[in-house]
């Protein structure tokens, strides 16, 4: 089985903010914020 998640990304110069909703209309909920640099990108696709 699939499971699907949603992932928005809110991108600013220095910092990324992501959620998380799973599939269907259910509330997306905040992941965190990470650095906006190539090791805090690593570190957002490791979780």
């Amino acid at each position: 089985m699939t499971t699907t998640y949603y992932i928005g990304l809110d991108v600013h110069k220095h910092t990324i903010s992501a959620a998380v909703a799973d599939a269907g209309r259910v509330q997306a909920r905040f992941f965190g914020q990470i650095a906006n640099t190539p090791e805090g990108v690593t570190k957002l696709a490791a979780n």
